[in-house]
């Protein structure tokens, strides 16, 4: 009597691991076939356009950023530290404001874009949002206006920088004036 319990056991057993096996192997069969497929999606020519200034963007605020960190550190060492170290400021600071002109160049073309285009898809607006934000911090710094206003000095950057940030802060208005628009609505 035991051992016909126990292989009826066996059995029950054995069939509850086959069909638990099986079922396992029809979930892994319905995961691969929901797998998206390696193909691009359809886009717009100018959304590609949009993009490329995107990448040029993003590369140009990540190189501010990382001259950031030389520039605080710079502000906050006296004279003899400086030259201890080997830092020269100025040429940090002349670098960091034509690194700055550029980004701000392309900023203005992507307001501009966004203005023509009305709006960006999903993930461009998304990039396109942080990239304002960032662009906002790296103008706010205290470091960033000395740079701009210890290169100030050369009249031929001057000019280029006075004429760059005057379309860039036309299209910012603009771009915001538009926000504000729609938030009322």
């Amino acid at each position: 009597m035991l051992s016909k319990f126990k292989v009826v056991v066996m059995v029950v057993l054995t069939l509850f691991m086959g069909l638990s096996a099986a079922q396992a192997a029809n979930k892994k069969a319905l995961i691969r076939m929901r797998q998206p497929q390696k193909v691009s999606p359809v886009s717009k020519s100018w959304q590609r356009e949009v993009v490329s200034d995107l990448f040029a963007a993003t590369a140009s605020a990540e190189n501010l950023d990382s001259q950031l960190e030389p520039l605080m550190n710079a502000a906050g060492f006296s004279y003899i530290q400086k030259w201890k170290r080997g830092i020269d400021e100025s040429s940090l600071q002349k670098t960091f404001s034509k690194d700055l002109k550029s980004h701000l160049q392309v900023m203005a073309m992507l307001f501009d874009k966004h203005t023509q285009y009305k709006k960006f898809d999903r993930v461009s607006e998304f990039e396109f949002q942080n990239l304002v934000r960032r662009s906002d911090y790296i103008l706010s710094l205290p470091v960033s206006k000395n740079a701009i206003q210890e290169t100030m000095g050369g009249a031929k950057f001057a000019s280029e920088f006075k004429t760059v940030l005057a379309e860039y802060n036309k299209v910012r208005q603009r771009f915001d004036s538009k926000s504000i628009q729609l938030a009322l609505k």
